[in-house]
């Protein structure tokens, strides 16, 4: 049976990456205990809501999704 992860997992999980890039994917999908594959593809779908996301892009989006988890 797959495992499903709410939203602010996934979130997490894609800032971690990007907090921890020497770890490679590989190192941080094992640090989470999830496989490479997802955190590919949360990363993949994250950034598919603009074609460059700089990191301060990124950081005001992961509080704009923070905050509406958050709110309701």
């Amino acid at each position: 049976m797959a495992k499903h992860f709410d939203k602010q997992f996934k979130l997490d999980a894609v800032q971690y990456y990007h907090d921890h890039r020497e770890l490679g994917l590989v190192g941080c999908a094992s640090n989470l205990g999830i496989s490479q594959q997802s955190l590919s593809r949360w990363q993949k779908e994250l950034h598919s809501h603009c074609d460059y996301m700089s990191p301060d892009d990124f950081e005001r989006l992961y509080q704009q999704e923070t905050s509406e988890l958050l709110a309701g």
